[in-house]
């Protein structure tokens, strides 16, 4: 939920077409962390994420993230824009309750499919995902974007970090671009 994000860190990403490289440093203290992508669209939007990761910096081979790269189980022949639901790892939000315009889309970057927000209307929405029981370590949340652009904001987001602070989040805002852009926050965990 935007309305209670508490204190952030932000970092712009360039709205060239070109692979853009972010990095940021913070600290974890609840052993946890949220992964989400916001999106505050007005109509004719879109977004799209995938081959979403969560690893340790020594482990790259571990994935935190639960069906980062958005694949369905059964790919209809002749697929539409939209392939399938969301599957039930991603927690869904709306401002206006619609989870229509938040679905598994035709295209990913090296696959069949990627995650798809839509604005067919003047909208905000967020899918998440929490990952919990992490061990103390740098880690990179990373993935690949693009964007339709226009959105009031668009962002690949880390929260829920700080056990003083649950609302405490770093994002990276997602760039203009029919391109895929490949952005990354680097962090440490710390039990504290």
């Amino acid at each position: 939920d935007k309305a209670s994000m508490g204190s952030q860190i932000g970092i712009k990403i360039s709205e060239a077409q070109v692979w853009t490289y972010v990095s940021t440093e913070f600290t974890i203290t609840s052993g946890q962390l949220t992964i989400s992508i916001w999106n505050d669209g007005n109509a004719g939007n879109w977004m799209m994420a995938d081959n979403l990761e969560l690893y340790k910096k020594d482990q790259p081979q571990v994935n935190y993230v639960k069906n980062g790269d958005f694949e369905p189980k059964e790919v209809p022949e002749g697929a539409p824009e939209k392939l399938a639901e969301l599957p039930k790892v991603w927690q869904m939000w709306s401002d206006n309750g619609d989870f229509s315009q938040m679905f598994v889309a035709k295209g990913g970057k090296d696959s069949t499919a990627a995650m798809g927000f839509v604005n067919a209307t003047k909208q905000a929405m967020s899918l998440t995902q929490t990952v919990t029981g992490l061990e103390d370590g740098v880690y990179i949340l990373a993935g690949y974007v693009k964007s339709s652009g226009g959105q009031n904001d668009a962002a690949l987001l880390a929260k829920g970090f700080d056990k003083e602070n649950m609302d405490s989040q770093i994002g990276a805002k997602i760039p203009q671009t029919d391109a895929w852009t490949y952005i990354n926050m680097e962090f440490t965990i710390t039990s504290g």
